[in-house]
């Protein structure tokens, strides 16, 4: 199996290539918070780890330094500078400076988590939603923001998160941050959500949905006689 990295208008028109690997799996790819560049997992190189590309393509770069294997491959990029992905095993996260190739574990050693969700940081890069909890960048301490739910993007004022339910979740909801009521419902679809996010400028809400279908097959000349002999 072999993918790349592709990018087009919101309208489906220009489609552009991003990459052009031969034969490698690509995962997650996450727009720099400027615009110039995206970051993805791949194992072109052999093993999972993080690539970027500029966002008018060219040469993508590996970053050898990093591991992403026994991860989720799911990658985000944080306002500032740095990359959020899993720890190997998923019970921490990694904050990866893209220029120095460091990293920094987020949560305390020992942590006890299984953190098998993208991560969706706050706008001002303080916070971060893996799933239904929410843990603060610098202390790492963590809150649950409520649960059953898999938030994909903060609003572009840090007041709201958007998600889905964690189980075949079909509706979009708004999360606001404080309170304990339900979250509100942005619309049904017609399928499981499988990842999402939103517009820079918060008035669009771009979601991967899964289709389901069945078929009904008709069997000719059927024999239930020599069916049962068999």
């Amino acid at each position: 199996m072999k993918g790349n990295v592709y990018k087009m208008a919101l309208d489906g028109s220009q489609q552009a290539q991003l990459t052009s690997f031969p034969a490698a799996q690509i995962w997650s790819p996450a727009w720099s918070p400027d615009g110039r560049e995206m970051a993805f997992v791949s194992n072109q190189a052999g093993s999972e780890r993080i690539w970027v590309v500029d966002s008018n393509g060219g040469a993508a770069r590996v970053l050898d330094r990093t591991n992403a294997s026994d991860t989720n491959d799911l990658l985000t990029w944080s306002p500032n500078p740095y990359l959020i992905y899993a720890a190997n095993g998923m019970h921490n996260l990694r904050r990866l400076n893209i220029d120095t190739q460091q990293e920094t574990s987020i949560l305390p050693k020992g942590s006890d988590g299984w953190l098998a969700w993208k991560p969706a940081v706050s706008p001002d890069g303080k916070t971060i939603a893996v799933g239904p909890w929410l843990i603060t960048v610098e202390g790492a301490s963590a809150r649950l923001a409520y649960p059953g739910v898999v938030p994909f993007r903060w609003s572009s004022d840090g007041n709201f998160i958007y998600a889905f339910a964690t189980r075949e979740g079909r509706q979009i909801l708004q999360l606001k941050l404080g309170e304990s009521n339900s979250p509100k419902t942005v619309i049904a679809l017609p399928g499981p959500i499988l990842s999402g996010t939103v517009s820079p400028d918060g008035r669009k809400i771009i979601v991967s949905v899964g289709e389901e279908k069945s078929d009904v097959w008709l069997l000719k000349d059927f024999d239930p006689e020599a069916a049962r002999a068999n």
